[in-house]
């Protein structure tokens, strides 16, 4: 990322494992693991709901560990099925508010939001490539009850892009009554991450945050 400078903190990146260009074993490794994603994200939110609740109400109460756009399920399946979960870890969580809210099926908010027309958003703050703008409920928000009951935790790396705009995400979620928590890696001293923490160099160093959480919150 150092290469592009499409947002500030693009230059803080220092712990990918190699040069980040093809031919380098660990972009070739990178490219291989990827997979299509499907167009019909009703299909898949309405999948995840049932499928995902179903496998949790077999193993028992379970953390959910999520990344990027997986980050949506988490937020699904607290939903749907709160009293399953026992918490969310979420590495750099592409749930970014947008004028549906937070999914594209709806939530159980109060009063309900059964269309997305319902649900009325307002842009706040200043719009910089270093601190994005978001998305927020109008005034009055609706609280989301079930999301709510499950702790939920973001970890942000300096040099992602996600360090411009994971804070929508967590405004979203304490204007909607919660309590969420937002770990910024390199206010703990871990610095250099990109979007892809889990794989660079001081992956085990973030591995230990979430341990830690996995233990405060058990």
């Amino acid at each position: 990322m150092q290469d592009y400078d499409d947002y500030p903190q693009a230059r803080l990146h220092t712990q990918w494992p190699g040069t980040g260009r093809p031919g380098d074993a660990a972009f070739e490794a990178m490219i291989a693991f990827g997979a299509p994603a499907t167009t019909n994200n009703d299909a898949v939110e309405i999948s995840m709901r049932n499928a995902g609740c179903k496998l949790l109400s077999i193993i028992g109460k379970s953390f959910l560990i999520s990344h990027s756009i997986g980050a949506l399920h988490p937020i699904l399946l607290s939903d749907q099925c709160p009293d399953l979960i026992q918490g969310n870890l979420n590495l750099e969580p592409t749930t970014i508010p947008f004028e549906s809210g937070l999914a594209n099926t709806p939530l159980t908010y109060l009063p309900a939001a059964a269309r997305a027309e319902d649900l009325k958003t307002v842009r706040v703050g200043p719009d910089s490539p270093a601190n994005r703008s978001c998305l927020l409920q109008a005034d009055p928000p609706r609280p989301l009850p079930n999301i709510n009951r499950v702790p939920y935790v973001a970890l942000t790396g300096e040099a992602s892009q996600h360090a411009t705009y994971d804070h929508c995400i967590i405004d979203y979620l304490r204007q909607a009554g919660g309590n969420p928590e937002w770990i910024k890696l390199a206010d703990i001293g871990i610095k250099g991450n990109g979007h892809f923490g889990f794989v660079e160099k001081n992956s085990k160093d973030i591995a230990g945050v979430a341990e830690r959480w996995f233990r405060e919150h058990s």
